[in-house]
């Protein structure tokens, strides 16, 4: 699987970063919320990510669009 590198937090590769993978799909690398208030099925979790990352992998994406 290949991921392009969307919006990061930081270089290290181990801060919450926002990915697009070749099928026009987003990979969400964040912290694992423990105990989240809404369900999560088999094979996924509930990650929480800076505001301000969501916001600049959407320019990204816009840019891309262009």
């Amino acid at each position: 699987m290949k991921l392009v590198v969307l919006a990061e937090t930081c270089r290290d590769g181990t801060c919450p970063t926002i990915y697009r993978k070749d099928d026009r799909t987003v990979v969400v690398q964040g912290y694992v919320v423990e105990e989240p208030d809404v369900a999560s099925g088999p094979g996924e979790a509930v990650v929480e990510v800076p505001a301000e990352l969501l916001a600049q992998a959407v320019s990204a994406l816009q840019r891309e669009q262009k």
